[in-house]
Order: C-alpha cells, then structure tokens, then sequence
C-alpha cells in the first residue's frame, strides 16, 4: 500500500502540491492568517528533507513507516482546499476548520520532532547488523561506478520502466497466454522469446508485462532493460545490485538480446530467488531449453494490421485481389505490413497497381531479414529526395539511441538548403503548428526539415516521442521531440549508405573498436574523401588516437562518443567545409573535451550540438567561431566556462542567432555577456534547474524575437529589460514555479503574440500594463492562471485563453 502511495506521488511532491495550496488561498481565507502563516512555516522546513527522507526509506524498503505521513499530507492539501470554499459568514464552521488546521499541523510537528528521531534510531540498529554487507556491496557497486549522483550532479540514467504497448495490435493474444501459461507454471526461470527483427517480440513483451494477472503477482517488480548488439553491462549490474533482493517474484524482460549475450545474462539470474527472466532475441538461443517461436500473423491478422496502416477511417478499398496480393506478398511480417501499408494510404489507385506489380517479381517470401530488407526497400525507394536523405542520415547515430529531432533538422538545414513557402504541418495527429509564427529564412528551412522527419513518420519508417506535450504551440517547439528507428530499417539506411565505391560515397559511417579503424577507410589517410557527411562512432576503449583522414569535402561532422576524456582530431583543421558538428557522449559519465581550441580554425562552421560533454576548467576564450549562427548545450557541465569567458562572448560569437541550453544543471546565472551579441534571436534556456537569475541588460538583444525558460524553477523574477525586447514574440515561462510576478511595465512588448505560462504556482496576480499587449494571440496557461487573464479579456479583443492540463511524458528518458 505504501509503495503505491508513494509511487503515484513522491512524499516530497505530496508536500509541494500542500504548500502550494498553503500559498494560494494565503490571500482568499484571512480568517484562518495564523494557522496558514504556522502551517507554512513548518512545510518549507519540512520540504527540502522529504526528497532524503523517501529516498532512505526507499531504499530500505520500510515505505510502510511514511505511509500514514504521505496519507496526512494528502488529506491536508483537500482540508485546505476546502477552507478556501468556506463562505466569510460562516462563523459556526470556521472554529472547526481553525481547529482541524491546528491538528494538521501539530501532527506535521510531530512527526519531524518525535516520530522520525525514534525511527532514526531504529535504522542506526539495523544498520550495525547489515554493515558487512553493505560494504561488500559497496565495492561492487564502486566497479561498476553506481552513485545515486556523482560529483557532477548528473543522476544515472538507468531506467527500467516498461513502457506501454500501441494502442493497436493484432495476433498476440494467443502467444501472450502461452506465454503466461509457460511464465506462471513451469519451474524454468529462464524463458526466450525468438523471432527475426520487426515480428512484434518486443510489443509483445510490453503487453505482458501491463498484463493485469502478471502485475497482480509481480506487482512493481516487473523490469524492462533492452540490451541491443553491444549490451550495456553496467545497466544489467545495477538493475541486480539495487532492484533484486526483494523477497516478493520479480519479473525481469531483457529485449533484444544478441548472440554471445549470453554470460550476462546467465552471470545476472545466479543466485536470485523468486525470478523470472523474458529474454527476447532475433536469434534462437538453444542453450535455454524453454523456447518460444513467435510466428508470423496469419491471413486475417495481417490484413487487419494492414488495413490499420493503409486506410483512413470509412476510406474506400481498392480491389480485392489487389489488396490480397499486397498483403501475401508481405507473408505476415508485421513491420513489412505496416510500412508497406503507410507508403500506400491516400494513393490513387495507379499507384497499388504499381505496387502489385512490384510485389510480384518472385520475391515474396519473406523467410529470413535479407528477404525483409528486400521488401522494406520497395517502402522507401519512392520517397522523395529531401525526405530519403534524411532516412539516410538516420544511420550517422548508434543503434537504440533516441535521436533529437533538433540534430536531424540542423543537419538538413545545411546539407539540402530546402527553400519554398511556409506551410502550417501536423507531425501527429494532436499537435499542429501555426504559421503565423514562421515567416524567416531560418524558421522556413527549420519546418521544411521537420517535414521530412513528418514523412517518414507517416510511412513508420521512424517513430517520434514528444519530450514536452504542448499541443497548439508555435513551430519554435517542434524541436522537442526524439526520433527512433527499428532495427531493420536503420540496417536498411546504412545498406543503402554503403552502396557503391567507398570513396564515392556521399556518407561515411565509421565505427572503431578500440582503436581499429576499419580496413576500408584506410584510403582515406592517402586520399580525400568526396563525402558531405562524416559519422564516427567510437567505444568506451578509445583513447582518442587518430588516423589522419582526409575529409576536405564534409559539410556534416558527427561524433558519437563513450570515454570519459576525448581528443577532438587534428584533422579537422582541413575541413574547411564543415558546417554543423554534433558531439553526443552514450557513456556513463559526462564526457571531456579536448583539442577544443581545432573549433576556431573552422571558418565555415554554423552549427554545433553538444550533449553530455562537460567543459569545467576548459577556456572558451581562444575560440573564435566567426561564422557559428547557433550554439546547443544539452545536459552539459558549461556554468563556469560561461562565466569566465562571459566578458568575450560577443567578439567570440559574433554572427550567433540561436542559443539552446536545456538540462545544465551546473547553470546558476545567465552570463551577462550574452547580451552584448546583438544579431540573437533565439534565446531557449530551459530545464535548467538552479537556474535562479536572468543579466539586467537583456534589453541589449535588440533583435531577440524568441525567449524561452521553461522549468527553471529557481528562477525568482524577470528583470525590467525585458520589457524592452521590441522584437520578441514568443515568451515561455511555463513551470517557473518560484517566479512571483511579471515586470510592471510587462504591456510594453509592442510584438508579443504568444506567451507560455503553464503551471506557475507563485504567480498569484498579472501587472495591469498586460491591457497594453495589442498583439497578443494566445496564452496557453493552467486554470488558475487562465483566471488571472479573464479579468483583462474584454481589453485584449484578439487573445485566446488555451487552457491545458499538466502532462509529463518521460517515456523519451527511457534507456
């Protein structure tokens, strides 16, 4: 019961949600001043302790002990609530509601006071008995670097969720009671789920494991790590070393596991009690004897799951036979189904016909993944050019990554130079984007490039996940969103990159063990090579010593990084053509960088990305990007490092437009110095937790049109500065929760059209200068503060009120 409590609200959330209420009717109930004021008082003390005091408890598994406590908390937000509903005159209620006000804060009292200084000694009890074998686990956990933060302040980023299946699926209700049947009854422990890739394995393991009878035996003990073909053996030690001792059955699913995987997984079941083990592979793992074949979707299966993918809703089908011959030829390969059904829906019919004959040259069988690659291949042959290119950068990423949306789009705006008109565009079916908020050359090329992203989402050659659901909101926001790729088609996009002489390839996708380059780039140190894109993937053995490749002609550089120092090479000196370079670190620490200083020698360089790259101790000030129009830093240590080079930073960056920093931790002040780089127009400094001040000269960005700041929730006020931005358009503070008003003269942003200002729970009234706000399209808010804005309504003729519910969509932090 416990367990479930807190997992449907943290003990420390549970405390927020009551002191919000606390400060929300501060003003509405005076005839309860007092208790309200008390009651304050002894939650803000209680707060910053409650995130330590569930983790301990967690850990220790004695949820049950704060049970009664997070039940109170709960109680207390609805007493609360309900003493705001009480009417003034009221004065034969009032003295209970006082009374019940003092009870619940007595008991808060009580419980930091006595309850937790006797279950403190407790613990210390316990703790002598265990002592020896936590510091045996310690060393262990030390081996594999486990820290529930380390120094840097990044948590780990191990989750073992499972995520939720599609709401639509066909022929697995019968393999799923086989597989429960095997699951709940036999004495095996370890149970292998085989199929080639695309065969729906892993939508079935997911459908299991929210199975309503599975949950009722394993209840919160059910995992889901994929491990993929180069398996991340810390994530399998640490899902042992702290979900595993628990005496209750344990359900672990361990999806696409490889062959030769096997010891890590046989190293990971010894010696557990009450488990078992779901291991989904495309290979037949004989050395387990419990082993299920998933088989293909027989004739009415098939067709129900193709006509899902190719047909709308009361859309008429085409022939019969036509539509027979379509979906044999697929041979009940559900992915082949599906995507062979997306690059039909809405075509005339000229174009099945086409289809058919395609599908009837003798390759219809689809037996083994060459024979699907095969038939994938007919799906993305007719693309047209922008959106097949940006199929083939896919392959420039590791397999099972989650891939930015923002990193494809930054590399199709300079690769491919798409111009044409703006167009409003639906990525899905609950987000639209409207084209009002475009109308630049950097805005056009931007949505021309998530339209092909929007192409071969509509054809299942990727799937997008919204890292931030805002539906309605400007284009600024498409960015919010990964892409991910079955494993087959990304085979099928680096089969096609690989096609042809190799030194005449307009893509070359290097991966290096250790620190082997592979045999057939070794020309390349002799030769130039004519590619336009470079991917270089490396492992956690680099140590970062270069071959001199010779890549005068890359326009795109991407380096896919695990160490936990890297060297940048020296040969990109010579790549006078670079445009956009993207550094991702996959590894478990933030990586650092060195050779920085190369940067400064690319004169054609407009675009860079880091993401989880540290640079404390590094010195920006000898690097000139003259060119660089935008700048991205993604959970990046880079606080320090802006601050000492603050003073330089426009003669360092002197052409920039757009600067992103989202998940920097380590950021606690905006430089200053970013307000001397006058040709800014975008400014997105979100998520970024500690964040708590803003530099007095913002008014200095003279040309800034876009300002973003959502989640900086230590952000405490907007300067006045700020209402001097004549250019900017588009304002977020949504989620600031410590911001407590907007600038008086806020009515003087003579252009701002949409402001963004969900969930800020301090806000508790707007300036009257907001009547001044002419232009003023659209505030997307929560009710409370959609209130705030009604009282202005009738002098802002043109402005909407869209009023949307908190949705947190973490499923994109996955793996």
């Amino acid at each position: 019961m416990a367990g479930a409590l807190i997992g449907e609200a943290a003990l420390g959330v549970v405390a927020s949600e009551l002191l919000k209420s606390v400060i929300l009717i501060y003003k509405r109930a005076r005839a309860f001043k007092s208790r309200l004021e008390q009651l304050e008082s002894n939650l803000k003390s209680l707060i910053p302790r409650c995130m330590e005091i569930e983790e301990l408890y967690r850990r220790l598994g004695r949820y049950h002990e704060i049970e009664d406590f997070a039940r109170l908390l709960n109680k207390g937000k609805g007493l609360v609530e309900k003493c705001t509903k009480l009417h003034p005159l009221n004065i034969y209620m009032r003295p209970k509601f006082s009374r019940d006000l003092q009870k619940l804060d007595n008991k808060i009292a009580h419980f930091c006071s006595v309850d937790l200084q006797l279950q403190n000694t407790s613990t210390m009890l316990r703790n002598s008995i265990v002592n020896d074998q936590i510091s045996k686990k310690f060393d262990t956990l030390l081996s594999i670097g486990r820290s529930s933060m380390n120094e840097n302040g990044y948590e780990l980023r191990f989750s073992y969720s499972p995520q939720r299946p599609p709401s639509f699926t066909v022929g697995l209700e019968e393999p799923l009671r086989e597989l429960k049947i095997k699951l709940l009854k036999d004495t095996e422990t370890m149970y292998v789920l085989c199929a080639p890739g695309g065969c729906g394995k892993t939508t079935l393991a997911k459908i299991l494991c929210h199975d309503l009878e599975i949950k009722g035996i394993f209840d919160k003990n059910i995992f889901f790590l994929t491990l993929s073909k180069v398996p991340d053996e810390r994530a399998l030690d640490y899902l042992k070393m702290t979900h595993m001792e628990v005496d209750s059955p344990k359900l672990v699913v361990l999806d696409d596991v490889w062959s030769g995987s096997e010891h890590l997984i046989d190293r990971f079941s010894t010696g557990i009690p009450d488990l078992k083990i779901l291991v989904t592979s495309r290979f037949e793992l004989r050395r387990y004897r419990s082993l299920y074949k998933l088989k293909l979707l027989n004739y009415e299966d098939s067709k129900k799951l193709f006509c899902e993918s190719a047909f709308h809703p009361n859309y008429p089908m085409p022939d019969e036979d036509v539509l027979s011959k379509i979906i044999r030829s697929c041979n009940g390969f559900p992915i082949a189904l599906t995507v062979v059904g997306k690059s039909l829906k809405g075509q005339p019919w000229v174009v099945w016909q086409k289809k058919v004959i395609q599908l009837s040259n003798g390759q219809t069988v689809l037996d083994t993944e060459e024979a699907v690659l095969k038939q994938l291949k007919q799906s993305v042959d007719d693309l047209e050019t922008f959106p097949m290119e940006c199929f083939l950068n896919l392959a420039s990423f590791p397999e099972d990554v989650k891939i930015p949306a923002a990193a494809l789009i930054d590399m199709s705006v300079e690769l491919y130079k798409q111009c044409a008109s703006p167009a409003a565009m639906v990525l899905d079916s609950s987000t639209q984007y409207d084209v009002d908020d475009l109308g630049n050359e950097d805005d056009d090329e931007s949505v021309y490039g998530l339209d092909n992203i929007c192409q071969l989402a509509d054809r299942n050659l990727v799937n997008t996940m919204v890292t931030r659901e805002d539906p309605g909101e400007a284009v600024s926001f498409c960015f919010d969103r990964v892409v991910t790729q079955h494993d087959l088609l990304r085979q099928l996009a680096i089969r096609e990159c690989n096609e042809g002489r190799v030194e005449d390839r307009a893509r070359l996708i290097i991966e290096i063990r250790r620190n082997n380059i592979p045999s057939e780039f070794w020309k390349f140190i002799n030769q130039p090579s004519n590619a336009s894109l470079v991917s270089i993937t490396t492992d956690e053995n680099f140590n970062s010593y270069w071959s001199d490749l010779q890549l005068p002609n890359a326009e795109v550089l991407i380096l896919n990084v695990r160490t936990k120092r890297y060297t940048l090479p020296n040969f990109m000196k010579m790549m006078n053509k670079l445009k956009v370079l993207i550094i991702t670190n996959y590894g478990f620490f933030p990586t650092e960088i060195d050779n920085l200083q190369i940067l400064g020698s690319l004169s054609s360089l407009r675009r860079i990305r880091f993401e989880r790259i540290s640079f404390r101790g590094l010195d920006f000030n000898d690097v000139h990007l003259c060119s660089l129009m935008k700048l991205s830093f993604v959970m990046c240590d880079i606080g320090q490092a802006l601050e000492n080079c603050s003073q330089h930073l426009s003669e360092m960056l002197p052409s920039l437009r757009e600067v992103d920093i989202s998940y920097c931790n380590d950021l606690e002040d905006l430089p200053s110095g970013i307000c001397d780089i006058v040709p800014l127009r975008k400014l997105s400094v979100t998520n970024c937790h500690k964040l708590s001040n803003l530099p007095d000269g913002l008014d200095g960005l003279s040309n800034l049109e876009v300002l973003r700041l959502h989640n900086c929730i230590e952000l405490l006020e907007l300067p006045d500065s700020i209402c001097r931005l004549q250019k900017l358009r588009l304002l977020d503070i949504s989620d600031c929760h410590s911001l407590v008003q907007l600038p008086e003269h806020f009515g003087r942003l003579p252009n701002l059209k949409t402001l963004i200002m969900n969930q800020c729970s301090s806000l508790l009234d707007l300036p009257f200068s907001v009547m001044d706000l002419e232009n003023l399209r659209w505030v997307h808010c929560d009710g409370e503060t959609a209130d705030l804005w009604k009282l202005f309504e009738s002098n802002l003729w043109n402005l909407k009120l869209i009023v949307q519910k908190k949705d947190f969509n973490l499923n994109w932090l996955h793996g």
